[in-house]
């Protein structure tokens, strides 16, 4: 809808919610290299047409000289830019089920969202990106407007309608895993 009231896509925090792209792990380095994988992610973003400004929520002197490495941008992408995709998007298949989405259960009756805590497992087992997945799993909440869901306890996973799961995914075992994995108890101090 920007793009048809010529307005433009704003994407805000870039660099945290697309992965913490300032500590990530060697695998990703490597696969941006010369690019800093801050670089390599905004060039991907302005790539497209409709997306006309990146935030970054720079806080420390040095990400500012790294900024300039993101220019200049191309369209189409150089031959580099497109490598670098393609080895990235290879991944995937480092993990026999992380491409699997789970799309088709967006709003099951689990209230699990599904898609997205399969996005975490998919960050965690093709990418080693395991700490950035803690840090995002740990914010899903009920209601939540920002990263809404239910966390697939037992409870919720005996919840899901499986009638919609290709017969090959274990999807409840792979949501299991992931909670295992990534959840952390949070305590909180009662007030006296």
């Amino acid at each position: 809808m920007a793009e048809v009231h010529d307005m433009g896509v704003f994407i805000i925090s870039p660099n945290d919610k697309g992965g913490q792209l300032f500590k990530v792990p060697a695998k990703v380095k490597d696969a941006t290299y010369p690019l800093t994988p801050i670089q390599w992610n905004a060039r991907f973003c302005l790539n497209n047409p409709a997306i006309h400004t990146l935030s970054f929520g720079i806080t420390e002197k040095e990400h500012f000289e790294e900024m300039k490495g993101i220019f200049p941008t191309t369209s189409p992408w150089s031959q580099k830019d497109y490598e670098t995709k393609v080895k990235l998007d290879s991944f995937v298949h480092d993990d026999p089920y992380a491409a699997y989405d789970g799309f088709e259960l967006q709003n099951d009756p689990s209230g699990i969202n599904i898609p997205e805590v399969l996005r975490l497992r998919r960050l965690w087992k093709a990418y080693d990106m395991i700490d950035f997945a803690k840090y995002r799993y740990k914010t899903f909440k009920e209601k939540s407007h920002w990263f809404p869901g239910e966390l697939p306890t037992q409870n919720n996973l005996d919840k899901i309608n499986t009638s919609k799961v290709p017969a090959h995914i274990p999807l409840k075992e792979l949501l299991a895993e992931t909670h295992k994995n990534l959840y952390k108890v949070e305590y909180t101090l009662a007030k006296s």
